[in-house]
């Protein structure tokens, strides 16, 4: 798992994001609550999981990773997965 920045991608944003990590990565995780709405998903051959979390501090982020791996083989290409 990786950071956009960690990966080397923190110069991109939206649609170029994703069309970017799609050929180098299976799952992209996201706080991002409007990203079902303002990006076409099926279009991109990555899986997506939006994670419902306050904000997108480690704090936040890892009492919900045990639900995350829980979930880990439904986790489809173009599909959109909410982890509560």
């Amino acid at each position: 798992m990786l950071t956009v920045t960690e990966a080397g991608l923190s110069g991109y944003t939206n649609g170029a994001l994703l069309r970017r990590i799609a050929s180098d990565f299976d799952v992209f995780v996201t706080v991002d609550k409007s990203i079902q709405y303002q990006q076409n998903l099926a279009a991109h051959d990555i899986a997506f999981v939006l994670l419902r979390v306050r904000s997108n501090d480690i704090v936040d982020i890892e009492p919900v990773l045990p639900r995350l791996f829980a979930r880990w083989a439904e986790l489809t290409p173009r599909k959109l997965i909410i982890i509560d």
